[in-house]
Parts: C-alpha cells; structure tokens; sequence
C-alpha cells in the first residue's frame, strides 16, 4: 500500500497488468481478497466495467481503444482462483462470456473492447481463447492429468447454475477420445 488504500503496488496507475500478481502463490491471500474487494469488484472507480476487467482502473489514465482485453482478464481470474476468491473469479468470468456475445448474439474473441466498451480489433483473435480455461477447469472444474492417467473435478458452479456438461477432446497415446464430465447441483434437505 506505498500510495493507495488496499492496492498492493503503485495505485499512481492502476493496470490490469498488476492484477497478474495474483498468480504468485507467495502473496498473502488477504491482500489479494482485499484488493479484489476494494479495486476489482469496484465499477465505480476500479476495474469492473460492463465487461469484466477493464485494463487500467477507471480512476487511472485511459488507453484508447484498450479498454478491456481477454488475455490479461484471465491472468486476473486464474490469480483469484488460485487464492480461493471464487465468488469474484466466477463473476468476472461469466461478466466476460458475456461480454463476448453481447454484441452480435454469437461469441467473438475481439483485441480489445474500446471506450465505448465495444469490440475492436480482429473478433477472432486467437490469444483470447483463454477465457475458456476458467469455464473447463474451475467453473466445471475439470482437471486431467494424462500422464498419471488421473480425472480430477472440483467445481464452482455458479448459484444460478443447476449442472454444467462439457465435452473435452483428449489425446493419449497418439489417439483422440472424447471425455464427457457432468457435474450437477442438488439439493439434500436444506442445502444444495
């Protein structure tokens, strides 16, 4: 906090790029929470935007037209997942799928999104398909290993959510299988 109330860093220029931190194992995950809490979750002067993260907080010197970019919203998801602030890491994920339709009623994968929170840029860009790996790994919560031939699943099915069914291609062996996973939410007495 050398300059800003519960920003781990520098908060002179508040940039995605320091969110990436999240991914260090080493950091104090009450910082983190604390940090996601007062500067990510905020939309008001923090990075929340009507699609998840915003490069540069909004209360820091704007980029035009890198307003929002995949890749570096992902690094700041898997960080928050590693430090076990599901609740935030799911928001921001499904904030950005949705992002990704919103505009054409199909999925596009832009650069960026602009000022005006509008895509930009090629909408197929290939980096931008990271924002897949929060769906299968921590929201459905898939985990394979084929080396040690071995299937974990550990969900964060978001509340809404009754059951998440993924397909995933697997290649062992120099041959391609189709792995299905099905996880689903239920209800024993008062509690899903």
């Amino acid at each position: 906090e050398s300059d800003t109330t519960q920003y781990f860093g520098s908060g002179q220029t508040k940039d995605i790029w320091q969110l990436a931190y999240f991914w260090a194992r080493d950091i104090n995950s009450g910082h983190v929470g604390q940090m996601v809490d007062r500067w990510v979750m905020n939309a008001e002067d923090g990075f929340m935007g009507p699609v998840p993260l915003r490069i540069r907080a909004h209360d820091s010197e704007q980029i035009p037209p890198f307003s929002v970019n995949t890749i570096n919203t992902w690094m700041a998801v898997e960080g928050m997942f590693r430090h076990r602030i599901e609740s935030a890491a799911v928001a921001v994920t499904l904030g950005h799928i949705d992002g990704m339709n919103r505009d054409y009623g199909f999925p596009v994968a832009p650069e960026a999104w602009d000022q005006n929170d509008k895509p930009w840029g090629s909408m197929y860009y290939g980096w931008n398909e990271s924002i897949l790996l929060p769906l299968i790994e921590r929201i459905a919560g898939i985990d394979f290993d084929l080396v040690g031939d071995r299937l974990d699943v550990v969900s964060h099915l978001p509340d809404q959510w009754r059951f998440v069914e993924i397909i995933v291609p697997v290649l062992k062996n120099g041959e391609s299988y189709w792995m299905e996973a099905k996880t689903h939410r239920h209800r024993v007495g008062d509690r899903w």
